[in-house]
């Protein structure tokens, strides 16, 4: 079975791919082995709807403003996807205890 929730789990390597990269001074070497880490692949890179064809290139002056909008849209997406957990788990218990009631 594959989790419905793996593409979160790649968006969270990407952004962090991202993060790392401003924050190492822009080497393109901590985007890739953040990226790697997280079993993000070029191959996979390019296989997305919209595909990233290309490295990040980001500007010394972008620096700050592209920390603070990375990070405040990491929380929001792991809030969105803990949301979406509990829920599934809420309604795997009912489902569960429904179920163990009828026998």
């Amino acid at each position: 079975m594959v989790c419905p929730y793996l593409p979160y789990l790649y968006c969270f390597g990407f952004l962090q791919a991202l993060i790392d990269y401003i924050n190492s001074d822009f080497d393109i070497g901590v985007y890739w082995k953040t990226l790697n880490d997280n079993g993000i692949t070029k191959e996979r890179l390019l296989s997305y709807d919209r595909a990233i064809h290309s490295e990040p290139n980001f500007r010394r002056d972008q620096k700050e403003g592209l920390l603070r909008d990375l990070g405040n849209y990491m929380r929001t997406l792991k809030v969105v996807f803990i949301y979406a957990f509990l829920i599934m788990c809420y309604f795997f218990l009912i489902c569960f205890f429904s179920v163990s009631e009828c026998y």
